[in-house]
């Protein structure tokens, strides 16, 4: 792989203005700090406390990776409800799940294994899952 990188840098440097005789010589990209999208990263980091609530769940009820489930999510603001929407499908491809749904307020919450990603919480009902 190092050749055909470096025989890659050969073609591509000069036309991006970059010199040099080799590629390993090359000053490193620098990133450029006001590019970075805050609000994309903090998306991520929500979808990711919610899918790994998830599988913590799996785990700890022993439920197997491959069972499709149907999840709750409770008691969170504006900004999780927004996230939801926007990741509803991620969710459901990444989690494996049957489906995801979002409580409202004062609905009643059935008997489930809970974890939470920030102040809200992901609730995996229990009822068909576990033998009691």
């Amino acid at each position: 792989m190092p050749f055909i990188t470096e025989e890659i840098w050969q073609s591509v440097a000069p036309t991006i203005g970059k010199g040099g005789d080799t590629i390993m010589l090359s000053e490193l990209p620098q990133p450029d700090h006001d590019q970075i999208d805050t609000d994309a990263i903090a998306d991520i980091e929500w979808l990711k406390q919610v899918i790994v609530g998830v599988r913590n769940i799996r785990g700890e009820m022993n439920i197997s990776p491959a069972k499709k489930l149907a999840v709750l999510l409770n008691n969170g603001d504006e900004q999780d409800k927004r996230r939801f929407e926007q990741n509803r499908q991620f969710l459901i491809a990444l989690a494996k799940l049957d489906s995801i749904t979002w409580l409202d307020e004062g609905s009643e919450i059935p008997m489930s294994a809970t974890q939470l990603a920030g102040k809200m919480e992901v609730l995996v009902p229990m009822a068909g899952l576990i033998d009691k």
